[in-house]
């Protein structure tokens, strides 16, 4: 098994800006960097991840990468990458608690909490994520970039 995490090598997406997002925009406020994730977590998320699939696609997903775009409370965001997804080409917007999170796919952003994943929507609805989290989260995917990572091999062993 192997990893590799690698800091913000291009921005994520653009996005039209609301007013709740204006806010953070208009502050002329810095974007806290990302702190990256320790290895025992990004295997903990990567295990999770393929624990999560269909026992018949597991092996598919040898190769998973991380776009990480933070930690928020005890949630981490992020897009999963594996090979075992298939993304359409669609663009969406997908409005959250006032902010519009623009999509170039069907890949969306993922909130790993306390061992599961939830979508952006889920997560902010369960309270798993407040609304100055939100901001900050749409700050660095529309503005910044993610923190990198991925795993090779099997990291459930």
């Amino acid at each position: 098994m192997s990893c590799h995490i690698a800091a913000n090598p291009d921005s994520a997406t653009d996005g039209e800006a609301t007013s709740a997002e204006s806010r953070m925009e208009d502050s002329d406020q810095e974007i806290p960097a990302i702190e990256p994730l320790t290895d025992e977590l990004l295997h903990e998320i990567v295990t999770a991840f393929r624990e999560g699939l269909p026992e018949e696609e597991r092996g598919g997903a040898e190769e998973v990468s991380l776009r990480y775009y933070g930690r928020y409370g005890d949630a981490y965001v992020m897009f999963v990458d594996s090979s075992v997804y298939m993304y359409y080409d669609m663009e969406e917007t997908v409005k959250v608690g006032g902010f519009s999170f623009e999509y170039r796919d069907s890949h969306h952003l993922e909130v790993y909490y306390e061992g599961d994943f939830y979508t952006v929507s889920e997560a902010f609805n369960l309270g798993i994520l407040s609304e100055d989290d939100l901001r900050l989260l749409h700050a660095r995917y529309t503005y910044g970039d993610p923190v990198r990572a991925s795993v090779s091999g099997d990291s459930t062993q």
